[in-house]
């Protein structure tokens, strides 16, 4: 159970890093400024440091394993760099370097299966345990499962918005609404997004499908007007179903995950 719980706080350190940490004014400098993409790699080295604490010990490998995978992410994110500057592909590239950092950490587990948390963490967690009765039944099971389940919800707060986006820029000519500002898209269209997917994956964790009907219902009411010009309805269909998608896909993994 150590080694799933060390593995989804290596998830939750990349996903934190990649769309907490890093904003678009970063993203964006990391393509011309070397400071830039050094400034990232050490928010992930800090936040793996940070987040596994409890587990990192002089005796055993994590340590190697966090460096290695912060060596790793530098790669990864020069080699998008690189091939954004040529081809600049958007959304491949985008779903190319988050699989490669994915597959990559979940390759270690054969490397943490064996760590254990550490005697400082289980000390703190002892002395919590006896003054606080309320942490009694918080067993590693259900840390695993509280992780994960905030994994999903911080990807569909951040990372889900980065893949609706860039699906959506492959339609912009669809849209022909009059030009607002980046403050406006961001104030409405993210928040919407947002919201719209912590619903959905709050009822598809709670398996209640039923509703979900009644947010895409709530959403069709409110640009009821606007769908009778085409292009519109098109570009509004294409970003409604890849959100949908992304916070069922979150939801479905969570409870493949936990149920393992």
């Amino acid at each position: 159970m150590d080694a799933k719980v060390i593995l989804v706080l290596l998830l939750l350190s990349h996903i934190v890093t990649d769309f907490i940490l890093q904003d678009d004014a970063i993203a964006e400098k990391k393509k011309t400024c070397s400071k830039a993409m050094l400034r990232h790699i050490k928010h992930y080295l800090a936040a793996n440091i940070i987040l596994l604490s409890p587990y990192l010990d002089i005796n055993n490998n994590l340590w190697w394993v966090i460096i290695l995978l912060t060596l790793a992410h530098w790669i990864i994110d020069k080699c998008k760099v690189k091939y954004d500057k040529k081809k600049d592909k958007g959304l491949e590239s985008f779903m190319f370097d988050q699989a490669a950092h994915i597959i990559l950490i979940v390759s270690c587990y054969p490397f943490i299966k064996d760590i254990y948390i550490n005697s400082l963490a289980d000390a703190i967690g002892s002395f919590i345990v006896d003054n606080y009765p309320i942490f009694l039944h918080l067993t590693k099971q259900k840390v695993f499962i509280g992780i994960t389940i905030l994994l999903g919800y911080i990807f569909n707060f951040k990372g889900a918005t980065v893949i609706t986006k860039k699906v959506l820029d492959k339609y912009l000519h669809l849209k022909n609404d009059e030009p607002i500002s980046e403050n406006e898209k961001k104030n409405a269209g993210e928040a919407i997004g947002n919201l719209e997917r912590i619903l959905i994956l709050t009822l598809v964790l709670q398996m209640n499908y039923a509703t979900i009907g009644l947010v895409l219902a709530g959403k069709t009411i409110a640009r009821y007007k606007k769908l009778e010009e085409k292009n519109f309805a098109e570009y509004f269909l294409i970003g409604t179903f890849t959100s949908m998608i992304v916070a069922f896909a979150t939801g479905a993994l969570i409870q493949a995950v936990t149920n393992l």
